[in-house]
């Protein structure tokens, strides 16, 4: 009983160490982005409504820009399906802008990221997380590789490594194993639903 009462406040103080570690690692992962997120409107005639948002979300990324280092706006989607010739795979799908991947930078694999005027003019083009390619590919990337994404055909020019958490490799809020990036505006082109969109910006 002695013993009991003996180890207890030494195993409370390695448990609390042990959280307190835990919730440092999080923290140090949580970007420094300041964020505003919003229900992305449906498109209406000949994409109008969500058109109408993107134009005053420009606004104020050009109105504000000399006031952070970097600004961006990206739509999201839960879960959307990409398919290759050889199989498929639900992911998170991240239609993002001009600037988001200075203010959501990501380590590149291989290929090249999509380039500004691809962002720009709404190209179909997409970066995949290097585990989807191993699962619609293979080992490698082939030369000209592309997938299906809402029965639309995307050509593959990157491969980058998973952004998500350490603990599993997946972020908070994460449904699914793989994150696709496409401009926003092939997005909205092209007839992808987008369930959000979020005003970034890196102080």
């Amino acid at each position: 009983m002695e013993y009991r009462r003996r180890i207890l406040p030494w195993m409370l103080m390695i448990l609390g160490a042990v959280m307190a570690l835990s919730s440092m690692l999080m923290l140090l992962q949580t970007p420094n982005v300041l964020q505003y997120t919003t229900l992305a409107p449906e498109a209406g005639e000949a994409n109008a409504t969500i058109n109408d948002t993107l134009d005053k979300a420009g606004e104020v990324i050009e109105a504000q820009r000399s006031n952070f280092r970097a600004m961006a706006l990206g739509g999201g989607t839960g879960s959307a399906r990409v398919s290759s010739g050889t199989g498929y795979a639900e992911v998170n799908l991240i239609a993002m802008d001009e600037g988001w991947l200075e203010v959501y930078p990501r380590f590149l694999k291989q290929g090249r990221r999509i380039s500004e005027l691809e962002l720009q003019h709404g190209t179909a083009v997409v970066m995949l997380d290097e585990g989807l390619v191993v699962k619609l590919f293979g080992s490698a990337l082939p030369e000209e590789a592309s997938v299906v994404l809402n029965n639309v055909s995307f050509r593959v020019v990157g491969t980058v490594r998973h952004a998500g958490s350490v603990f599993g490799g997946r972020g908070v809020g994460d449904t699914v194993s793989y994150d696709v990036y496409i401009p926003l505006k092939a997005a909205v082109s092209n007839g992808i639903a987008l369930e959000t969109l979020t005003l970034s910006a890196r102080p």
